[in-house]
């Protein structure tokens, strides 16, 4: 018989480690996101005003699963609402849950959990999980028949990624000739400034000063899109931690271009399991006439080709311009919960009239 226990502090979730990669390396839909070092992160910087709620699934005393969940206290339209979901904000393009085996125990398991613990809940949310990890499905067979309301799936958005196969060249052959013109132009701009050069930091030693000089920059989307990110000390402060975290397994690469000395531009990557994620692109809106974001995402794109470890890109969105370099993308789900109690109900009935407004 599976049981669950609740993990509820910073501490303990830290000495959870050791068994939560073990279940991610063995997981077939792991992705930086479910890394026990973003979770950890993640909570220490935004975790506060929230309760943890980090769920194991243990077959006597080996974990099988684990819910990364957290409980937060919202509003819809004015009426207070627990919110029980998966951990997430801005700076989390997906989620899911770490189950290598047993996937449909585990989540029976973790419905009999969410039935016992309803009087502590009032809504279930599980946003922009990966459609092809099949876990939306596998909740809402798990659900039927419990004291649990599954609300219809919804589509999300989609992310757009690379798989890297064969040579730079070959790709670049295999794109439209409107691709290839538009990307020689690019480089054409770029290339107008004096003594362009490409730099790249990937030393553990060199993250402080890195990321410093790519904060340093005006924000932008990692499509290279002129929008501010406008991330706060505490976001920087994330980030700068994760890139530490990683850097000291190899993980972390922060690309950049300088002209006449000036930096113009820099993306900031992770590498999580021979995926490459985009993550974080800043450039001067002095430059922004060549293009600096968007040639710094080209040249990501090329010297990862070139890297061995590198199997896929992961591009971390969906714009115009980044479908421009690939057909090919994941398709994020939304997936709501309530409970048979009369208040869960009522914020059931709120939300589908919140969503109704466009609110």
């Amino acid at each position: 018989m599976l049981t669950v226990r609740r993990i509820d502090s910073l501490a303990d979730l830290t000495a959870l480690g050791p068994a939560w990669s073990d279940l991610f390396r063995r997981c077939p839909g792991r992705n930086l996101f479910l890394t026990h070092d973003w979770a950890r992160t993640w909570w220490e910087f935004f975790g506060k005003g929230s309760e943890l709620w980090i769920l194991v699934v243990c077959d006597g005393s080996e974990p099988v699963g684990i819910a990364p969940m957290m409980l937060r206290r919202e509003s819809h339209l004015a009426v207070p609402v627990r919110v029980l979901g998966l951990i997430t904000n801005r700076h989390v393009s997906r989620t899911d849950f770490i189950i290598p085996e047993r996937r449909e125990e585990v989540f029976r398991a973790l419905v009999e959990f969410w039935q016992e613990m309803s009087s502590s809940w009032d809504m279930l949310r599980f946003p922009g999980v990966p459609g092809e990890s099949g876990t939306t499905r596998l909740l809402v067979e798990s659900i039927a028949g419990s004291r649990l309301r599954a609300c219809p799936v919804e589509a999300h958005k989609e992310l757009c990624f690379l798989p890297v196969s064969g040579t730079w060249e070959e790709y670049l052959a295999g794109r439209s000739r409107n691709f290839r013109r538009n990307h020689v132009r690019l480089g054409n701009r770029l290339n107008e400034l004096p003594r362009v050069a490409f730099e790249l930091d990937e030393t553990p030693a060199s993250v402080d000063e890195s990321m410093t000089r790519l904060f340093s920059l005006q924000g932008a989307g990692a499509d290279g899109e002129s929008r501010r990110t406008g991330l706060d000390e505490n976001e920087r402060q994330f980030h700068r931690t994760l890139a530490a975290r990683f850097a000291a397994h190899g993980g972390f690469q922060n690309r950049f271009i300088v002209a006449d000395g000036t930096t113009i531009a820099g993306l900031h990557s992770l590498v999580c399991d021979g995926v490459l994620y985009a993550l974080l692109t800043s450039y001067s809106a002095r430059h922004a006439k060549a293009s600096p974001g968007r040639n710094i995402l080209g040249h990501t794109l090329a010297e990862s080709w070139r890297d061995p470890r590198i199997r896929r890109i992961d591009l971390n969105g969906s714009s115009a311009f980044l479908r421009t370099w690939t057909d090919q993308s994941v398709k994020l789900e939304n997936l709501t919960v309530g409970n048979d109690r009369p208040y869960s109900k009522l914020v059931e009935r709120l939300r589908r009239t919140k969503k109704a407004m466009g609110r």
